[in-house]
């Protein structure tokens, strides 16, 4: 019985709300000066609820914004960073070109220049022997190109070596610091003959004997080829003595020579196919 009436009592509640709803509808459709006492009480129970929901809300909708922006810029980012690798690559690239064309040029200027004594076939270095990397080099010029056993390597610094080997499109070279190489030499000062051979306990340095008891060498002195043998042109440079020392059972001196072309880092090089007659006057040599 008294769920009956429960039943009841909620049931017009119930309605009772529906139709207070539905006179407030009614008596909010249209413009009016003033809210009803209803209409007023209804606000003010609803105003923190409602302030609550906006506030969540733009909250909310300020979190997307800010998740959207900073998906946006971490993709802009990304953008940015892959732009900036392709412009340093680039500027990689042009100081390559810029160094490749300044070394050519020097090389050009110096084939111009010897032109009447050298005949000179350029070439790019393209491989070395991991194992012994101041021993030998590979050049990409061979028997097609005129390349034979024998001739002459150099730059415009002074000399590199001799042509061990060729097949048709590439030459092996020994370096000048080799210790199978060895190239007759004059004290540029003196005039005194010495001989120039690869130092084995030493790499990338040659040591220099003179041919002579008469011989003296100094720190500092310049050699370069004295030109018999037939190889090599007279008066290219070799290289700078660093060291001055005894010679064995105190019969002369021995130096050590620092060569005048940095071994380690050749990217080009001329063959000298050919000279005249007189070769290079001294007067033109590296200082």
């Amino acid at each position: 019985m008294q769920r009956e009436l429960d039943r009841r009592v909620r049931g017009f509640l119930i309605a009772a709300a529906f139709l207070a709803i539905l006179c407030l509808i009614y008596l909010t459709a249209e413009d009016r000066p003033q809210v009803s006492k209803l209409e007023e009480a209804i606000t003010e129970a609803l105003a923190p609820v409602s302030q609550f929901f906006y506030r969540t809300s733009s909250a909310l909708s300020s979190a997307w914004r800010q998740v959207v922006l900073w998906s946006k810029l971490d993709e802009e980012n990304r953008a940015f960073r892959e732009k900036i690798g392709e412009l340093e690559a680039e500027i990689v690239r042009l100081e390559e070109y810029r160094l490749e064309n300044q070394r050519l040029r020097t090389l050009l200027n110096f084939q111009e220049r010897n032109k009447e004594q050298l005949e000179l076939l350029p070439a790019q270095v393209i491989g070395r022997d991991p194992s012994n990397w101041l021993s030998t080099i590979t050049i990409d010029q061979g028997l097609d190109a005129g390349v034979k056993k024998d001739q002459a390597v150099i730059t415009a610094s002074g000399i590199v070596g001799v042509v061990r080997s060729a097949t048709k499109n590439t030459a092996n070279v020994l370096l000048l610091s080799d210790a199978r190489m060895a190239i007759g030499g004059l004290v540029r000062s003196t005039r005194h003959l010495v001989l120039v051979e690869g130092k084995a306990d030493k790499p990338g340095y040659c040591s220099v004997r003179g041919l002579t008891a008469d011989v003296t060498l100094r720190k500092g002195d310049l050699i370069i080829s004295s030109g018999l043998g037939g190889i090599f042109p007279k008066g290219l440079l070799i290289g700078e003595i660093t060291e001055v020392e005894q010679g064995k059972y105190g019969l002369g001196f021995q130096g050590l020579l620092r060569p005048a072309v940095d071994l380690g880092k050749l990217e080009e090089v001329f063959v000298v196919k050919n000279f005249q007659a007189p070769p290079l006057e001294e007067e033109s040599e590296q200082q």
